[in-house]
């Protein structure tokens, strides 16, 4: 073998391990609650959707209700406490 190939083949030996960990760093997903799902459906619901059983129009009116509480959350933003 050629000194330049060897070279090739040893800096990808060295290599590819590390590049196995390279998005070790990245967080995983926190996980969902059942409280917050419940949460979540019930804020939906105060925005206007029904959840049926047979839903015909299932993407347009869970969408239509999520972008209403996203507009009622820019429009009025969540208190926050202060310390006395």
């Amino acid at each position: 073998m050629r000194p330049f190939s060897k070279f090739i083949v040893l800096a990808a030996m060295v290599t590819a391990p590390l590049m196995a960990f390279a998005q070790s760093d990245i967080a995983p997903p926190a996980p969902v609650t059942h409280a917050a799902v419940e949460a979540q459906l019930a804020t939906l619901e105060r925005a206007g959707y029904m959840p049926r059983a047979k839903d015909h129009a299932y993407p347009a009116d869970v969408q239509a209700a999520e972008s209403k509480v996203a507009r009622q959350q820019i429009s009025s933003p969540t208190r926050t406490a202060s310390a006395p």
